[in-house]
């Protein structure tokens, strides 16, 4: 029986197309600080990939933030004007 290293897996959910993105890079496509992105990294909004000592993003993982954090116009409150 033969073991299949973990480099040699099948991408998931299309990850092969989705090229992964630094911190910085993902700051950019956010447009907010590098600081913004760490932290939610940290907090678990957004996943990442770890290479050896680096952290990489998926840019469909930065869409589906984006996504899950469109925010919709609320409508006025009632009797204010």
């Amino acid at each position: 029986m033969r073991i299949t290293e973990p480099s040699a897996r099948e991408p998931l959910d299309n990850e092969a197309a989705s090229p992964l993105l630094t911190t910085v890079q993902a700051a950019d496509y956010l447009q907010v600080s590098t600081r913004t992105v760490k932290s939610l990294l940290s907090e678990g909004s957004i996943a990442y990939v770890k290479v050896g000592r680096t952290t990489r993003i998926h840019l469909q993982d930065l869409d589906r933030f984006i996504a899950q954090n469109r925010q919709k116009r609320r409508s006025r409150l009632r009797g204010s004007r």
